[in-house]
This record gives structure tokens, sequence and C-alpha cells, in this order.
């Protein structure tokens, strides 16, 4: 068996003026360890460049060990367990189901909406809503969402000494903008699920911000999340789950369709309802008109699949109406845009292994969403009537809290969290 080189000791961690080797980076744990008599009786510790995760505790690897004495790993494990945002997170989630005290940054139609699901819940207490309009300040957040007072005051800011374990981030879509906000929470010491649909998969469009979340999440222990709906779940996650029970995947397609007269005003606008053909292409080629997140999606089954996608194609078409519809907030006179037909399409080695086909528009005559997949076996998966975005959007937001807690640290994605699941009620 091959051993480690010898090394000379190193002194304690407790000693006056210690310093880690130069060479190495001191880290922590991606989460708290519950059990520490093992690596305690193995009496050494390791500092590399990339994290240490429990898991390599107990299985070092073979390459150039720094040796801790006991009473330095143990000081190691002590502060990691005792320091935030772990004083009030460590254990309390992870065998009970006791509420989880939750900040809402976003006081807008999407985080009225999260709020109002969140009233419905045991699991979920919010216990500050902030937003930066000054408008919005003073007023009872219960009201704002026309229900009853509820006595959470919506505020400009979240001050240091308030107490909140998970953060909720329902502001804008794109990450140049939310990337602040996001950075601002992670110095808190926050764990953070946003509804950015940009940050779902952001490693491929947002190489920089990426880096710099991950970087700074990492630093502070917390784990950050993007998800929603779509991305997030429908035409990403979910078709990269059905594909484990497949022994040969060649192919994937996602289908979405949904009447958009039930969703909200923003998203009917976002989708082109009610423009004519001049406006729909104006709006399209300044990039204001178009579904969020397709590109992200596609990169994520794609790392998922262990796919290398060598080109990618997003067409944006309008879907005009036939006829003059009216929703709740819209008449749609025929000819002009009814919604919107958004193609993504990513090829491996030529061929295209990933089509995905989103379609909303007011008035949509058959809603469904659909997952098929090419492969042994061949599988097609349809959710008849189509699962409603709002409300989806808003469980799985919520639903994330309990996960995000015992996620590893850094920026990640759905694959890396525990599953999400419904617990609230």
């Amino acid at each position: 068996m091959k051993m480690p080189p010898k090394v000379a000791p190193v002194p304690f961690a407790e000693e006056e003026g210690f310093e880690p080797p130069k060479a190495f980076t001191p880290c922590r744990f991606s989460r708290p360890v519950q059990s520490t008599t093992l690596p305690l009786l193995r009496g050494f510790f390791y500092y590399r460049t990339a994290k240490i995760t429990p898991f390599q505790i107990l299985n070092p690897p073979l390459e150039t060990p720094v040796l801790y004495p006991p009473t330095a790993l143990w000081s190691t494990i002590r502060n990691n367990l005792l320091s935030p945002p772990y004083q009030h997170t460590t254990y309390h989630h992870m065998s009970t189901h006791l509420p989880i005290h939750v900040a809402l940054i976003g006081a807008g139609p999407l985080g009225i909406n999260i709020y109002k699901y969140a009233l419905m819940r045991r699991d979920i207490i919010i216990t500050h809503v902030i937003d930066i309009d000054p408008t919005l300040t003073g007023q009872d957040m219960g009201l704002h969402a026309g229900e009853e007072a509820t006595g959470i005051i919506i505020t400009e800011r979240l001050e240091p000494s308030d107490r909140v374990e998970v953060a909720i981030l329902a502001t804008v879509s794109d990450l140049p903008r939310i990337g602040p906000q996001l950075l601002s929470l992670i110095e808190a010491g926050l764990p953070v699920v946003s509804t950015c649909e940009e940050l779902f998969y952001p490693w491929e469009s947002s190489r920089d911000w990426s880096a710099t979340i991950d970087r700074a999440a990492l630093d502070k222990g917390v784990a950050v999340l993007g998800t929603g709906v779509n991305p997030g779940f429908l035409m990403d996650t979910l078709p990269a789950m059905l594909t484990g029970v497949c022994n040969k995947v060649e192919k994937i397609e996602v289908r979405r369709y949904q009447d958009a007269q039930f969703r909200r005003i923003p998203f009917q606008k976002k989708i082109g309802a009610g423009l004519d053909f001049a406006e729909f292409e104006r709006k399209k080629q300044d990039g204001s008109l178009r579904h969020v997140g397709l590109t992200e999606s596609m990169h994520f089954i794609a790392n998922q699949m262990g796919w290398t996608l060598e080109k990618t194609d997003d067409k944006i078409e309008p879907v005009i109406a036939d006829r003059t519809i009216q929703s709740t907030a819209l008449t749609i006179i025929s000819g002009q845009a009814a919604g919107i037909r958004q193609t993504g399409r990513g090829w491996v080695d030529g061929e295209e292994r990933i089509k995905l086909t989103f379609q909303a528009s007011v008035g949509e005559a058959d809603s469904y969403d659909e997952v098929e997949i090419f492969g042994v076996p061949h599988i097609r998966s349809r959710i008849m009537g189509g699962v409603h975005g709002d409300i989806a959007t808003c469980s799985i937001v919520l639903n994330a809290c309990r996960s995000i807690l015992k996620a590893n640290p850094g920026l990640r994605t759905m694959a890396d969290i525990p599953m999400i699941s419904c617990t609230g009620v």
C-alpha cells in the first residue's frame, strides 16, 4: 500500500502564532459533522485548496497531507459547529419539523403569492418582509397581500440582529441585477432560495457571477439555490430524474403548454400577450420578451446526462390569436399576439439531443406538461391540464427552505440538494 510522505510536525492550532502552511487554504466543513469521535481518533486533518467534506476526513486522499494532532482537529470542528450560521440550524431542522423562520425579500406580485401560501403552512414562518420600494415601507404585509393584518411590517432592510434562518429572494430574473442582493444576504450568513431564473444553472451563461457567488457562499458556509417551476423542475429536474430508470438515453424532449390567462399579469406581459406583430418583434430583439431560463435548463440536463453541448439554439415566435380573447386583465384582438412559443435545442456531436418547447398563451386550448425520453426504455409522461405555474413556483420555493439548510455550502442546483418534498400541510 502506498504510504503518504512524511512531513514535519505542525504546531497545535491553539498555540500562539500558529499559521497554516501558505500553500494551503484553511477550510470549513460542508455541513456540521454529527459525530466527531472517529475523526478525533484518526488524529489528523487536511488543509487543501478545495473545501473539505466529512467524507474526505473519514477517507483522506493520499496526496501531500498535513498532519494535525487531535487537539487541533477538535479545535477546527468545535469552531465550525459553534460559529454562525450553524448556531441555530446545526441539528434543529435535520431531525424535526419545527417551523423555519424566513425573511422574504421582494413584496411584488410574486412575493405576495409566496407570502399567501406561507400563511397556509405550519412549517414556514415568514417573520420579515423586505422591499426597497419606499411606498411599501411601514405597510402590514398581510394587508398589502389582500389578507388580514398579520403584524409583519415591510421594511427596507434586514437588521443583523433579526432572527432569520433562510432568505427567500423573489425580485428579478437576471444575475447582474440580483447579484448584489445575493451577496449582501450571503454576507449576513443566510442560506438563500431565489426565484431568479438565471441563477438556476448559471455556470455557462454567467461564469463570473457564478464564481463570485459560489466563493462568497463557501466562505460564509451557506448554500444558495435558484429554483422555481420552470426553470427548476418541470423542464429540467423532472426529466433528468425520469432518466434514472433508463439504461440508455439518446434524446430528451420536454413540452410545456399552458393557458396564461390564469397566470399573474406580469407573466402575461412577459410573454407578449396583447402586442401586435411589430411590437412583439421589437421586444424580442431587445431581449425583453422571452421566457428566461430555457438555456439554463438545457445546460442542466446536459450536465446531468454527462453530455457536452457544442451548440444551443433558442427560437422565439409569437402565438397569434385567431379570435378575440378576453382575460381578467387584457383584451386580445384577433391578429395580435396571445403569447409566446419558445423552442430550445441542444446539440451533442452534431446530433440534436435536447429539445425543449415552451408555449404560453392566453386562451391556450390544451394545457399539459410532457416529458419524452428516447432511450431504453422509451418513456413518455404527460401531466394532463399542466401544472399551475404560480402555485408551483411558490410551493417549490417554500419547500426548498428545509432542503437548503441541509445542503452543502456554495452555489447549488436542484441536483445537489436533498430531495424537495411538501411537508407543510
